[in-house]
């Protein structure tokens, strides 16, 4: 829960975003002799044994060294820093005991409510339930996150605009299990560390630009959507780190590789489809694309992807009750959702992983446009497999001009004092949405303002 407020920039100032983000690495750790309990139960042997390593004192050229005090701690594990005997620094990941359980506990609730919010409103969301509990439990098993990151790092070999600015830590499957996880140990500085990030290399910090860093992001994150249809489905601050690379440029880490949507090829070329045609403002093909989704009109999800609204009305919207609000909602997700919601069964954690990769370029202060590097991934992704005729690709090319232009002129304009950026406008809808949200559960929760 505090992992997802701190994503919430609209919800809350800075100072609580930071405090609430603590929680993605920095969970109070479970004792040494659990750790101890699962490596043994699980590869056969003590700690000391697998890893050859000694608990106490200092490196021989027999042993190697664990630290028993945790660097990093999450709800469902925690990681020990080792060097092996022949001077590998390793990432031991040693999930937390009986977390299964409590997970499994967790996810029976979610389906109760998913079951609940489908009879109180009608919408088509039980199933949802089902499959979110389906994908999270694979979070518990760690062999499954070794073969996700095995793969992912594959495709980013054989990506040349990837395979020098994104690094995934290779994994020893050796020294691994279900539950023991043990990959390279890789210094890095997290993504939420802004100060260090832009601080010059004199001064002890990266001196990376904020822009070239979430354009890799979401370049990462484009071509898992666009190209390879597996997408990471947890890119939050904890699980990205940055480091500078010797020609100045940044170099993204991308860690905990649990939680993946794998899209069949021909959803990912819908799904690109889709994309371009948000960037190229063409209704005629978010509408077909709708409709072989099972809606009736592209307009709501082109509102979800965007995160605001696709057509503005340009009138402020009237004040609503409480209750006007949440039939609105319901409304809305009915719309989106479609008859039976199977479509959006298939997209619901990639919209996710987007949902997180936009708080973290709002964290930074959107330094650059998300929609535009997304939808330009989704217009070259369609010509890689030669799913455009050179008109398509002379009028991509015109689109993005026309975008560029849209862009820097509501720069220059917001600049000069005269109106606000896109990213501007998002956040204040954003800000809008958020105090709907407040509102709601105020009365919810009987809390009177």
């Amino acid at each position: 829960m505090a992992q997802a407020v701190a994503m919430q920039g609209a919800l809350l100032p800075e100072e609580y975003q930071l405090l609430f983000g603590e929680t993605f690495d920095h969970a109070p750790p479970g004792k040494w002799r659990d750790v101890e309990k699962v490596v043994k139960q699980d590869l056969g042997a003590s700690f000391e044994e697998v890893f050859g390593v000694a608990l106490e004192g200092e490196v021989t050229d027999e042993l190697g060294v664990v630290d028993r005090q945790a660097r990093a701690s999450a709800s469902m594990a925690q990681v020990h820093w080792a060097r092996l005997k022949d001077g590998r620094e390793v990432a031991v990941k040693v999930q937390r005991p009986k977390i299964a359980r409590q997970v499994s506990w967790d996810l029976w609730t979610l389906r109760q409510l998913t079951d609940y919010v489908a009879w109180a409103t009608g919408l088509p969301v039980g199933h949802l339930g089902e499959y979110l509990s389906e994908s999270v439990m694979q979070e518990t098993d760690f062999e499954h996150e070794a073969r996700n990151a095995q793969k992912l790092a594959a495709f980013i070999d054989a990506e040349p605009r990837l395979r020098d600015q994104v690094h995934v830590p290779k994994v020893y499957p050796e020294l691994s299990s279900k539950r023991v996880l043990t990959t390279e140990w890789v210094d890095g500085t997290k993504l939420w560390d802004k100060e260090q990030l832009v601080r010059s290399p004199e001064d002890g910090g990266l001196g990376l630009r904020l822009g070239d860093i979430m354009t890799t992001v979401i370049d990462l994150f484009s071509a898992q959507m666009f190209q390879w249809g597996f997408v990471h489905c947890d890119p939050s601050p904890g699980n990205i780190f940055v480091r500078r690379l010797p020609s100045g440029k940044p170099q993204i880490v991308l860690i905990d590789h649990g939680l993946y949507a794998t899209l069949t090829d021909d959803s990912r070329r819908k799904y690109a489809r889709f994309w371009k045609a948000l960037l190229m403002r063409d209704d005629a093909t978010l509408d077909e694309l709708a409709r072989s989704w099972g809606l009736s009109s592209g307009e709501p999800i082109a509102n979800a992807a965007l995160m605001r609204p696709y057509r503005p009305s340009g009138e402020p919207r009237e004040k609503e009750t409480t209750a006007e609000i949440k039939e609105r909602w319901v409304k809305e997700a009915a719309k989106l959702l479609g008859e039976d919601g199977s479509w959006f069964r298939e997209f619901i954690l990639v919209e996710r992983s987007l949902g997180l990769v936009h708080g973290n370029n709002r964290f930074l202060g959107s330094p650059v446009d998300r929609s535009k590097l997304i939808g330009l991934w989704a217009a070259k992704s369609l010509r890689d497999e030669t799913q455009e005729t050179l008109w398509q690709n002379m009028m991509s090319k015109h689109a993005l001009v026309v975008f560029n232009i849209m862009f820097y002129i509501s720069m220059l304009k917001q600049h000069l004092g005269h109106g606000d950026t896109l990213e501007q406008e998002l956040q204040q809808e954003e800000e809008r949405q958020a105090m709907e949200t407040r509102d709601v559960m105020k009365e919810m929760l009987g809390v009177v303002a």
